[in-house]
């Protein structure tokens, strides 16, 4: 973008905006992040079965078997110097910086334009931050530099980046699973734009890592399933071309769409022929981005009882699109001009795209169903087993670009102190700690949901010590009537209650 600033004012500009974003990541006491609660009480769960003080340790079995090991690895590191909520926080923030270092490397190795490190800045916080998938964002940088190392080896042949291939490979496997299939999926098709330009024995010297790395992901798909549990009755959910199309638009920078940051993702998408940029001759650089299509129209949304499957790759399409462009030498006249304004507008655009990201971290922080949970946080007993449930659409905070932050926001019990919360994350696959059979009991998931049905009829309280409820839609004395009239649940009785948030607890004669 020298049409307006300098490519060395620019640098300095963006490492002042990162560490402003840095700030922003640490700011709030929690982060709102879907899923972050989840794995922050894993964290907590495994270090505590790990130390052999785990209250819940009849209950759960630990699994090294996961490609989660490294970001769970990582994350226990620093949870035995700081607390849970701020080692949260130094993860996701050093998660950021990584991706920075990674990306910048990648832009290296195409075009060095600044341009791109502002785009992936502003899509960073896209779909899969806002899910809170922080094993996903760990796989995101991991799987950039293996690329990287990849292209290095096909340029210059020289084995230590086939040695840090086979490193980086084996790295990203044990990053994420998805992010490990996704790169290596890239990097072949990249190999393949640039194969006639190479002899057998290169083409075989680069396949050979491949081989390892096919055997890795063969073998990982088909470990059977130690605790059968099914969450979703489905197997597989697939979107239309129309669906998926819609959604790439705005996905890499939302969870929903908006109209007011549309407007900015528009003018990101079309900022390259506003800033007379033109489309590179070099077939290899299409590469990246043809490979991240195919993964977003050929991919399912749903499938081995993992969601938003191909939703989660949306934001290198944006960052791909950009390392196709290539900026003109001279722009004069007319074309100078509009190219200016351009400038203007994608400045504007990644602006508001990343203001977006500090505002939200802002209301959350004062939020006052956050803060009204922390009250009735402070009112629950340590080593207790809590059920979170919440009403059909009462798991948005209400004041974000987002919507969901709420929805596993009871794993903070458990995370802080060391309780048990239900739904829990213990039921996947893939987690490090997971719960036995016989303690996912009929309905486990289902009874999460604060309805009529759930409250007076299916729900059994007898395993918990606490309920934590949020409905709008459901009166005080309404849930009160209801589990009154529900025979496992009668001994519920309410404890606590502020204007989001309900607390029941066991009475003392039903306690153990």
């Amino acid at each position: 973008m020298p049409i307006l600033f300098s490519d060395r004012f620019q640098r300095i500009l963006f490492a002042l905006v990162v560490c402003l974003t840095v700030g922003f990541l640490l700011y709030p006491h929690y982060l709102p992040m879907v899923d972050l609660p989840q794995h922050a009480a894993q964290v907590v769960a495994l270090d505590d079965l790990l130390k052999e003080q785990s209250r819940w340790s009849d209950m759960l079995q630990v699994n090294w078997d996961t490609p989660y090991l490294s970001i769970y690895l990582f994350w226990l590191g620093l949870y035995q110097i700081f607390d849970i909520v701020w080692s949260a926080k130094l993860v996701v923030a050093g998660l950021f910086l990584f991706y920075i270092f990674s990306i910048r490397l990648l832009n290296r190795e195409f075009n060095n334009d600044p341009i791109v490190d502002w785009v992936a800045l502003s899509c960073y916080f896209g779909f899969a931050f806002q899910w809170g998938f922080v094993g996903y964002l760990a796989g995101i940088p991991v799987g950039v530099l293996f690329f990287v190392v990849c292209k290095r080896w096909l340029d210059t042949g020289q084995w230590k980046y086939w040695l840090l291939i086979v490193l980086l490979g084996v790295a990203s496997y044990f990053s994420h699973i998805l992010t490990f299939a996704f790169f290596c999926f890239v990097s072949y098709v990249y190999f393949l734009s640039i194969s006639l330009h190479l002899n057998w024995r290169q083409r075989g010297t680069f396949t050979l890592p491949y081989l390892l790395f096919a055997t890795l992901l063969f073998r990982y798909l088909s470990l059977p399933n130690p605790v059968p549990f099914k969450y979703y009755q489905y197997d597989w959910k697939w979107h239309g071309i129309i669906e998926k199309t819609a959604n790439l638009f705005y996905m890499p920078w939302n969870m929903v769409q908006l109209f007011y940051y549309d407007v900015a993702v528009a003018v990101v998408w079309a900022a390259p022929f506003l800033l007379g940029y033109r489309l590179s001759r070099q077939p290899e650089r299409y590469a990246p981005l043809i490979a991240a299509l195919l993964i977003w129209y050929v991919m399912p949304s749903f499938a081995f009882q993992t969601a938003f499957l191909y939703e989660r790759f949306a934001l290198f399409v944006p960052l791909f699109y950009y390392l196709v462009w290539e900026r003109q030498a001279k722009v004069h006249g007319w074309r100078c001009s509009m190219a200016q304004l351009g400038g203007v507008f994608f400045i504007g655009a990644v602006v508001a795209l990343v203001f977006k990201v500090y505002d939200n971290h802002i209301k959350f922080n004062h939020s006052l169903v956050v803060s009204h949970f922390q009250s009735v946080l402070a009112q629950m007993q340590p080593k207790r087993r809590t059920l979170q449930m919440m009403g059909m659409f009462d798991s948005g905070e209400g004041s974000l670009t987002s919507h969901q932050e709420l929805l596993h926001f009871g794993q903070w019990y458990q995370a802080e102190k060391h309780g048990w919360t239900d739904y829990s994350f213990a039921s996947a696959h893939a987690m490090p700690v997971r719960l036995k059979m016989e303690y996912l009991y009929r309905g486990y998931g289902y009874n999460r949901y604060a309805e009529e049905q759930t409250l007076s009829k299916t729900l059994d309280c007898m395993p918990y010590d606490y309920l934590l409820v949020r409905s709008s839609r459901l009166s005080t004395e309404k849930i009160e009537r209801f589990l009154q009239g529900n025979p496992k649940c009668a001994e519920m009785a309410l404890k606590m209650e502020t204007p989001d948030w309900l607390l029941f607890e066991r009475s003392s004669k039903g306690k153990p």
